[in-house]
């Protein structure tokens, strides 16, 4: 396997105050939008801008759109202008929120749905179509919930379709990955905080949200969940396992999302391993943030073969010294990425990273061989 390098091109501290429950979305190649929570704990979506080489990162927007919560934020691109956001609000309720951006970024809340009145945590938020929407969340009771939403044509009226109550214990660290137009992949913390994997479908009016298969991966601990998908049938996780270590973990489904199997497993991080997010920078390179011994904050790389098999650690990064927590990060293109993260005094930065192959083992033979 190839190992690689991981360089930090720029930093911008957006926000002095406060910065936490990071979700974060690639507009366009130079542009990004992020809801976070702010001082005292209020919702605020920003945008930004990054030049062509993933410098000089620029704040160009912000708006609060919640002044009293705006926690546990998971936000999706609907198109190049719209947006859609669940979070846990006031007297944590569970919210759906609609957003527009005009050709300056600026931000305009369109609708607001608030579909849970009990409680409402852990949001994993996909989408499914342009108008059509599902959530994962632990509700009432610490209970596990799937839902799903409609909107209309001019990106209002929410609407909640169908809800699915499928974990009666617990349901908590989602992270939910669309398989196709009606399957659907979700990795959790379950019962004593094990570590689940389960598969659900929906009929074609988005209705009729069904449970298809499960798997208890991890029988010690599964929690700070990051999901993603390498192909239809195979699936990446990130998450913080046994004794709170960091493990990386391949999986495969069938042709009905069905038989859910583990394939291979990495314990990468013998201390701690908070905050995961994970994404994929081609087929057998994926790229791992997450907050680290002392809470520091960590860029890694893995390498998978073609058999989704022999999971490889291929270079790392210490970004942050300090604090690296409630990490979001974004593939920019098969170079770059850009992380929103919280940092020192719980404030709130973006930075982006260059990822390139490594040189030296090659300048040490041409050193040799001179």
């Amino acid at each position: 396997m190839t190992d690689y390098t991981i360089a930090n091109i720029d930093t911008l501290e957006h926000d002095t105050g406060e910065s936490t429950f990071n979700s974060m979305v690639q507009i366009d190649s130079t542009h990004y939008i992020l809801a976070y929570s702010g001082t005292d704990a209020n919702g605020y979506i920003k945008t930004f801008s990054v030049d062509a080489g993933s410098d000089t990162i620029t704040e160009l927007d912000s708006l609060e759109h919640d002044t009293i919560n705006g926690t546990y934020n998971s936000l999706v691109m609907i198109d190049s202008t719209h947006f859609m956001l669940a979070y846990r609000g006031d007297d944590g309720d569970g919210y759906i929120k609609t957003f527009s951006i005009d050709g300056s970024y600026v931000i305009t809340q369109i609708d607001v749905l608030e579909h849970e009145t009990t409680d409402c945590l852990f949001n994993s938020l996909v989408k499914i179509d342009d108008t059509h929407f599902m959530l994962a969340y632990r509700g009432p009771d610490f209970d596990g919930f799937v839902k799903t939403f409609s909107i209309d044509g001019s990106y209002d009226n929410i609407t909640q379709i169908d809800v699915l109550e499928h974990d009666t214990d617990r349901g908590s660290e989602n992270s939910l990955v669309k398989v196709d137009a009606t399957h659907f992949i979700l990795a959790y913390s379950g019962t004593d905080l094990d570590g689940f994997v389960k598969t659900f479908s929906i009929d074609g009016s988005y209705d009729n949200i069904t449970q298809i298969d499960i798997l208890e991966h991890d029988t010690g601990d599964g929690r700070s969940n990051s999901l993603i998908q390498i192909d239809a049938t195979h699936y990446m996780l990130a998450y913080r396992g046994t004794n709170l270590n960091g493990f990386v973990k391949t999986f495969s489904i069938d042709g009905s999302a069905d038989n859910i199997a583990q394939i291979d497993s990495l314990e990468h991080d013998t201390d701690d391993a908070a905050s995961n997010s994970l994404v994929k920078i081609d087929s057998i390179l994926y790229m791992l943030a997450y907050g680290g011994t002392d809470g520091d904050g960590f860029i890694k790389t893995f390498s998978i073969d073609g058999s989704y098999e022999n999971i490889t650690q291929t270079g790392i990064l210490e970004y942050d010294i300090v604090n690296g927590s409630y990490n979001s990060l974004v593939k920019v293109d098969a170079t770059h990425a850009i992380l929103a993260y919280t940092g020192e005094n719980n404030d709130g930065f973006i930075k982006t990273f260059l990822i390139s192959e490594a040189l030296l083992a090659n300048n040490a033979l041409a050193m040799c061989n001179f």
